[in-house]
């Protein structure tokens, strides 16, 4: 029997497969009904779909918007800004720690207007460990089919 990527041989691989297609379809579904409604509407989005705080922080550090409201530090924005504007523009993890000035681990992504990165869409991560979902959804948010002004 022959299989390809996913192998009808494999069942448990083609459930995993499934499950990781429904997924990607409801974070789709969520951005296509929020698009066209500005910035704070993709940063809820973010949250709601991972669960963790979700901010848009300017390329110097001031709080645009966030999800839940104050849940991330005005502190933690300003360290942040300050350690992404060396980084290159595609979405990396940042550890936390005294040297990143950062007390939880982020996700960060740059928001670009124009082909000019406008600041930085933000996930923190709390009680949970950022899995491929998170990457999906800070990736999806960033697109600019997305951030599309009202």
């Amino acid at each position: 029997m022959t299989s390809g990527p996913v192998g009808h041989d494999d069942p448990e691989g083609l459930r995993a497969a499934n499950r990781l297609l429904a997924a990607r379809l409801v974070i789709e579904e969520r951005f296509a009904a929020a698009s066209g409604r500005g910035l704070a509407a993709a940063v809820r989005c973010c949250h709601e779909l991972t669960g963790v705080p979700a901010a848009l922080v300017d390329g110097d550090g001031r709080m645009v918007c966030q999800f839940p409201v104050d849940a991330i530090a005005q502190g933690s924005a300003l360290a942040l800004a300050r350690t992404l504007k060396s980084r290159e523009d595609t979405a990396a993890p940042l550890p936390a720690g005294p040297a990143a000035g950062l007390p939880r681990r982020v996700l960060a992504r740059p928001v670009l207007h124009d082909g000019q990165r406008i600041g930085w869409l933000i996930l923190e991560e709390r009680g949970t460990t950022f899995d491929p979902q998170s990457h999906v959804v800070i990736d999806r948010a960033g697109s600019p089919r997305t951030l599309v002004m009202p």
